[in-house]
């Protein structure tokens, strides 16, 4: 019985470097200099960290190539996946985590993974459920890193959705037989299959009734709204057009002026110019857009400083906050205190 299959995407859209976010601290924790390396393949070693710093599959193959040459490890790629958490895809990581059972989050994560680059089809056969993920650029060098990491990646995520108890039944790759394939299984913690037909993760589908305890339903509306935005931008005001536009790509980073001029079919210069006789500009609706999704979100949901610092694109919380003050006088954590006390009178 199959669930859902996603649309894929070009290989063209660029994505967030912060997808392989973990990839700079595996390297470092090697005794090796991410930044240099990350400099040898062309990217820009100084946002490593930064969720607006879009990056082109090629170049993350590359960086991918490049960690698992300087560290000797074959299984650089998968333990890059394993080793991040649902920041790695921005607010859909967080939309996942917010729903409200397994099934659901999967079901979100399909219906948006061509955002990042991924298909992804979920189905039953008897009770395994079955996880079959492909890149849609198969072809670029170095793709069977990314898919590696993408595999990994679902462990980890299916690992945070079920609990620490969770553990596939098998996991199948399409790569050829590696070098120490019992390092391979001991990973991900199952039996694991080389040289097969697609990339599979199977495991148990009692699992998908799985209860999210920890799920805020008001976040997930919030999420819901940011996330569907990058599918429909139906306003025909410019600003209000700019400020969807801002909201829903801070979903895929894609938040530049040059970027939300593309998705208006403009140059940039037009964009500046008939934002100017708006009276406004691009950065400053990016701030109010910012502004006005933070104190939604520190009021109306659960969501940790931790949390709100990726969904609105800061390199870390201490970064949120210094802006968050700027906006408003005072810390996020005070402000969220005065809303709930007043909440409360």
């Amino acid at each position: 019985m199959q669930i859902v299959q996603l649309r894929t995407a070009g290989q063209e859209t660029p994505v967030p470097i912060t997808i392989i976010g973990a990839l700079p601290r595996l390297l470092k924790a090697s005794g090796l200099d991410p930044r240099s390396i990350a400099l040898s393949v062309g990217l820009n070693p100084s946002r490593l960290d930064d969720s607006t710093y879009l990056v082109s599959f090629e170049q993350i193959a590359r960086f991918l190539t490049a960690g698992v040459r300087q560290t000797g490890d074959e299984l650089f790629g998968l333990k890059v996946g394993l080793a991040e958490g649902p920041g790695a895809l921005d607010a859909l990581g967080y939309l996942a985590m917010n729903t409200a059972d397994v099934q659901g989050a999967l079901g979100t994560l399909a219906r948006y993974l061509h955002h990042f680059g991924g298909t992804l089809t979920l189905s039953q056969e008897g009770g395994v459920a079955l996880f079959d993920y492909a890149f849609v650029a198969p072809q670029i060098e170095g793709a069977g890193l990314i898919v590696e990491a993408s595999m990994g990646l679902a462990v980890a995520l299916l690992r945070e959705l079920c609990g620490k108890t969770w553990t596939p039944l098998q996991v199948q790759f399409t790569r050829p037989l590696p070098g120490r394939p019992a390092a391979w299984q001991q990973a991900v913690q199952a039996p694991v299959y080389f040289g097969a037909e697609r990339d599979v993760l199977a495991f148990s589908a009692k699992w998908l009734s799985q209860r999210i305890d920890r799920a805020d339903p008001e976040l997930h509306r919030i999420l819901q709204e940011r996330v569907a935005e990058l599918d429909a931008q139906q306003s025909a005001d410019l600003v209000i057009r700019v400020c969807t536009l801002i909201r829903g790509g801070f979903l895929s980073g894609h938040v530049s002026q040059e970027q939300v001029a593309a998705r208006l079919a403009m140059s940039p210069r037009t964009l500046k110019r008939r934002l100017q006789t708006e009276g406004t500009s691009h950065s400053a609706l990016l701030e109010r857009t910012r502004m006005e999704m933070a104190c939604h979100l520190l009021q109306n949901s659960r969501a940790s400083m931790t949390q709100i610092t990726g969904l609105l694109g800061y390199a870390n919380s201490s970064a949120f906050s210094r802006a968050f003050s700027r906006w408003s006088g005072m810390p996020p954590r005070d402000w969220r205190a005065q809303q709930q006390t007043e909440k409360h009178k």
